[in-house]
């Protein structure tokens, strides 16, 4: 049995130490976002790609019912279904893009996917949590969001170049094509989620 299959196992037979190590390591980013803080996360990273494609999935969820919450309306579930989908893809792509520009434009030799993957995580997670809870904040809570935003950009940024070890510069110029290539991505796979939506609408309805 190697590494991998041994930490699935153990996830399986003791979920809940799972779910602690994942809860500790949303806890360090917010209470200690340190380049260390990220190394470490990116360290124990091994077997962690279906967990980390869950937290994915449960943000996911919550920001599903805190739209839902929020707005006052119950939003279709095809919008759930479709959260669920292009979410978790352009994630996965946006960290691909980074891999690619880590081993190709600056000739990394390590395979840093995976580790990649838990520390964006790590921050997507617990910082939109904290984002949501500014949202519905009377006064400043809205103001107080756009600053998280770009803190979260930050973060992003000191655990790209903790976790590869990358140039400064070339953080950037790999963060920046990464988000632009992403970003088409969005556009893409939203317009087509939102045809699709429509059209399973019309049909449930007619």
């Amino acid at each position: 049995m190697n590494e991998t299959e041994a930490l699935l196992r153990k996830y399986i037979n003791d979920p809940m130490g799972g779910i602690k190590e994942w809860l500790l390591s949303f806890g360090k980013v917010l209470i200690n976002p340190r380049p260390q803080t990220f190394q470490d996360i990116a360290g124990n990273s091994d077997g962690k790609f279906r967990a980390a494609v869950l937290w994915i999935v449960v943000f996911c969820c919550a920001l599903y019912l805190f739209s839902t919450l929020t707005m006052g309306v119950v939003l279709s579930p095809v919008l759930l279904i479709s959260f669920m989908l292009v979410v978790p893809a352009v994630l996965l792509l946006w960290v691909f893009c980074l891999q690619w520009a880590y081993r190709l434009l600056f000739h990394g030799n390590l395979n840093l996917y995976v580790g990649l993957l838990c520390g964006v995580v790590c921050i997507l997670v617990p910082v939109n949590l904290v984002r949501m809870v500014l949202l519905v904040t009377p006064l400043v809570g809205p103001a107080l969001s756009w600053l998280v935003i770009a803190y979260q950009g930050f973060l992003v940024v000191v655990a790209v170049q903790a976790i590869t070890r990358m140039k400064f510069v070339q953080v950037i110029l790999a963060v920046v094509v990464s988000s632009l290539i992403a970003a088409g991505a969005i556009y893409l796979l939203s317009n087509f989620m939102l045809r699709l939506a429509s059209i399973i609408t019309m049909l449930l309805s007619s």
